[in-house]
C-alpha cells in the first residue's frame, strides 16, 4: 500500500515537471472591459409635479411654466438614428 501511494506521487511529480513553463490554458478570444468610471449624478428635488411635463421631442421632461429641462440629457446621434429607422 504504501509503495503504491510513492508510485502516484512520484508519477504527479512526472507530470508537473513535465508541464512546467508549458502553457496549458489558452485565452478565449476576448479581453475583459475596462473599468469605467461613472460621473456623480446630480439630483433635482421637485416640490410640484403638475409644472413638469415630458417633451419628446427633447426627450425630457420640460418645466411648462418656465421651459427649463429637467435632466439637459441629449440623445447620441447614433441612438437617434436607431430609432427613426424603427
Amino acid at each position: 500500500m504504501q509503495n503504491r501511494k510513492r508510485h502516484y506521487i512520484n508519477a504527479l511529480n512526472t507530470i508537473l515537471l513535465t508541464l512546467k513553463g508549458k502553457i496549458i490554458f489558452n485565452r478565449f478570444g476576448f479581453n475583459a472591459p475596462k473599468e469605467v468610471k461613472y460621473k456623480n449624478a446630480s439630483a433635482k428635488l421637485l416640490s410640484v409635479f403638475n409644472e413638469w411635463q415630458f417633451n419628446a421631442k427633447s426627450n425630457d421632461c420640460e418645466n411648462t411654466t418656465k421651459g427649463a429641462l429637467l435632466s439637459g440629457y441629449t440623445l447620441p446621434f447614433n441612438l437617434k438614428a436607431l430609432l427613426k429607422i424603427i
